[in-house]
């Protein structure tokens, strides 16, 4: 069942909207074209790309018809790559690199000549269920996925003069928790040294020119979803987030769409956890947009200005926001 919700926004029309809250634009379709309301990058000027989390069930739970969306809006955008943040393969990540989840919840899916350009893929909690060195191991086995390490750092241009740096991090030995799971979730997370990696981290962001800096990974920072916010990274990474004014967090583990901005903070927190199963998800104080269906994040960067669009399995816009830089 759908659940919705929008800061003081109530959807009572069946044909196109477009309806400004508080300075941010929502839009809603009830075509399948996303073609009218998203400008596509333009080669010199701009990029564009989609995010997708909590994905990999073999096509169940719409993910297969999200795919195909995918397809239709990378293509019309022109996009350079995907984010995938996390829980790639459900139940329990993959056993290796001949394990059939690659053919039947990643490469049978996500099929459009336009999805395979590179994809930036983050580790979830599921992934740490199974092999993880296989997901690392893959990106010499495939023309697009890209995990060179449990956390990596990439820079991107946009234009000429302007440069995207993408932080994609590994949040799972953060949460203490999954120290104590049994198995091989334990035995993982436990290989992994958090101080180094906030020291990494922090380095790669101070050591950056980049204009825009988007910081990637499984976990949310803030949520209304049914993890919540997630406090031992308000503890260690907030810090860095807030230190050097990163634009955009982007992250899954909660099955829904959101939009988040804290008073008093540059950086704009997006979930994109509904690349298959969803769950509801509630309204927080500061949600600017929050939304239970599958579907994927697509947007288009600027050298001024970042576009945000959240969009169903059905090719629906169900919102949009910009940042300005």
């Amino acid at each position: 069942m759908l659940k919705k919700c929008f800061s003081t926004l109530r959807f009572y029309l069946t044909t196109t909207l477009l309806v400004s809250v508080s300075s941010l634009a929502f839009a809603v379709s009830d075509t399948t074209s996303t073609i009218p309301l998203i400008a596509p990058a333009v080669p010199g000027k701009s990029i564009a790309f989609l995010a997708i989390g909590d994905w990999g069930r073999r096509g169940a739970h719409h993910q297969r018809e999200d795919g195909v969306e995918m397809g239709k809006v990378a293509e019309e955008l022109n996009a350079s790559f995907t984010l995938a943040v996390g829980d790639n393969f459900y139940e329990s990540g993959v056993k290796s690199l001949t394990d059939s989840h690659w053919k039947e919840s990643f490469e049978d899916i996500y099929t459009a000549k336009s999805l395979q350009k590179r994809w930036y893929v983050a580790l979830g909690n599921h992934d740490y269920n199974g092999n993880v060195q296989a997901q690392i191991d893959y990106t010499q086995h495939s023309t697009r996925w890209y995990m060179p390490a449990r956390y990596y750092s990439s820079t991107i241009a946009v234009d000429d003069t302007t440069n995207l740096l993408l932080v994609v991090y590994d949040s799972n030995p953060f949460i203490t928790g999954y120290h104590f799971v049994p198995g091989k979730m334990m035995n993982q997370v436990a290989t992994e040294d958090t101080a180094a990696q906030l020291k990494w981290m922090d380095s790669v962001l101070s050591h950056s020119s980049a204009r825009w800096k988007i910081v990637v990974a499984h976990h949310p920072i803030y949520s209304g979803g049914q993890h919540g916010n997630i406090k031992v990274l308000m503890e260690h990474v907030l810090p860095i987030i807030r230190k050097y004014h990163v634009q955009a967090y982007i992250c899954g583990h909660d099955h829904d769409m959101q939009h988040l901005v804290s008073e008093g903070e540059v950086t704009n927190y997006f979930v994109t956890g509904a690349g298959s199963e969803v769950r509801d998800v509630n309204k927080t104080p500061i949600t600017k947009f929050c939304y239970s269906t599958t579907g994927f994040m697509a947007a288009t960067i600027s050298a001024n200005e970042m576009e945000m669009n959240f969009i169903d399995f059905k090719g629906k816009i169900l919102y949009t926001t910009k940042v300005e830089r």
